[in-house]
């Protein structure tokens, strides 16, 4: 069984040496890439609690995810020191976003990868449908701009807990990879061209 796999992925790399993509598919086989480890977290102790339900699992990760930030920043020492302070430059200039024309959006979507990772709306319906949308996200994206004010629903992601190793009922051996929205990754695009 052994020898004939060989075999096989030899005269496959073989043929399709000048393929990068298959080439590549080829190797993702042979270490088994697609197959997916048990990621199920059955255990997770939180201010010494013990907890095994999913849903008080998942809150828990949340609530630790949330209270990081806040957590580091109390052990952090206190000073008088005003934070501006540290600005040796001063800016005379001002900055305001323009508006975001029709091509750039249209442009934008009819370049995205279709196997990046989002919430909501695949990828590939939004470029199936970019003639027919790409008004519409225009008005919301530029009144968001001119307002200054991101919609509730552009906010929303989807995390999910990736164990960095270490003792997996431990929260702080979880890092949190957030998956926002498709129309939401196109909104931070076209903010980030504007500002760099």
């Amino acid at each position: 069984m052994a020898a004939a796999k060989k075999n096989y992925f030899d005269s496959q790399f073989s043929l399709n040496k000048n393929n990068l993509k298959i080439t590549w598919k080829l190797v993702g086989m042979l270490i088994d890439r697609d197959k997916k480890e048990n990621t199920c977290i059955s255990k997770l102790i939180y201010n010494n609690k013990c907890f095994t339900d999913t849903k008080n699992i998942f809150d828990k990760l949340n609530e630790h995810f949330i209270n990081v930030g806040l957590t580091l920043a109390d052990k952090l020492p206190t000073t008088d020191i005003e934070p501006t302070s540290f600005i040796k430059r001063t800016f005379t200039s001002s900055f305001m976003f323009r508006g975001i024309c029709t091509f750039e959006v249209s442009d934008l979507i009819k370049n995205l990868k279709v196997n990046i990772a989002t919430i909501g709306v695949p990828i590939k319906l939004i470029k199936l449908a970019n003639s027919s949308i790409s008004e519409a996200i225009i008005s919301i994206f530029n009144l968001s701009l001119l307002q200054g004010v991101v919609p509730d629903i552009l906010k929303i992601s989807k995390v999910t807990p990736v164990d960095k190793g270490g003792e997996t009922f431990d929260p702080t051996n979880y890092r949190p990879i957030s998956t926002l929205s498709s129309f939401s990754q196109i909104f931070e695009k076209l903010v980030y061209k504007q500002l760099c």
